[in-house]
């Protein structure tokens, strides 16, 4: 009985060297994304060098232009998302803008998209920055 239980351990241990090995791309690559992700109207994603107020506000013209309602905009409590160009852009677009509450993120909508897109990426080998953005955009 112990000589079974000694070979079901060795096939065990088997099994676990056969696993495949994950690669992966150690050079850090950075995708900023701006998100709007829709539940009346048209998703909006787009990708800047930065995440300055004017940034922002001109990810909040593409959120119009894109979308015939007048949208809700829930944020984080980001400086760039409070800053007073922010705030008046989203007025002079009729935007409405909500804040939610600060250390809370589990509150934000976009963070359960984000997370599964996050899922999908750590899948794939990445080279290009290119390439990350286009996967972000596929799994959105």
């Amino acid at each position: 009985m112990n000589l079974h239980h000694k070979q079901r351990q060795t096939h065990k241990t088997m099994v676990i060297r056969e696993k495949t090995q994950m690669h992966k791309n150690t050079k850090r690559m950075k995708a900023n994304i701006n998100a709007f992700y829709a539940i009346n109207g048209n998703n909006v994603i787009d990708f800047k060098e930065s995440s300055k107020a004017k940034d922002v506000c001109e990810f909040l013209e593409r959120i119009k232009e894109e979308n015939e309602y007048d949208p809700i905009v829930v944020l984080d409590n980001s400086k760039t998302h409070h800053a007073d160009i922010t705030v008046k852009k989203a007025e002079q677009l009729d935007i409405i803008l909500v804040f939610l509450p600060q250390y809370l993120p589990d509150l934000n909508p976009i963070e359960f998209i984000l997370k599964s897109v996050r899922k999908e990426i750590l899948k794939e080998f990445i080279e290009s920055v290119t390439q990350l953005r286009k996967l972000i955009k596929n799994s959105i």
